[in-house]
């Protein structure tokens, strides 16, 4: 499994924990299984969602659903963006 990209980007994991204006400075580049990939547009780095708001970790080793493992949001946020939300 890779990441797939659908025609329509798929907000509302991201919506579930943050403020809409605050999803500004995301893309949405796809899913891996039941993840959302939301890439940080200055960081760079990467906030993982499932369709509920579930936060999860890329473990690096891999590109499928079992390579992300549940991880603190709060935590995920802070590194990704330098910001609690």
């Amino acid at each position: 499994m890779t990441v797939e990209v659908p025609d329509t980007p798929n907000w509302n994991p991201l919506l579930t924990r943050l403020a809409r204006d605050h999803c500004a400075v995301f893309m949405y580049i796809g899913h891996v299984g039941p993840v959302h990939l939301y890439k940080h547009i200055v960081t760079r780095r990467y906030l993982n969602l499932d369709g509920e708001g579930n936060c999860y970790v890329w473990n690096g080793q891999g590109d499928e659903a079992k390579d992300y493992l549940p991880a603190d949001f709060g935590e995920q946020l802070l590194r990704v963006t330098g910001a609690r939300g």
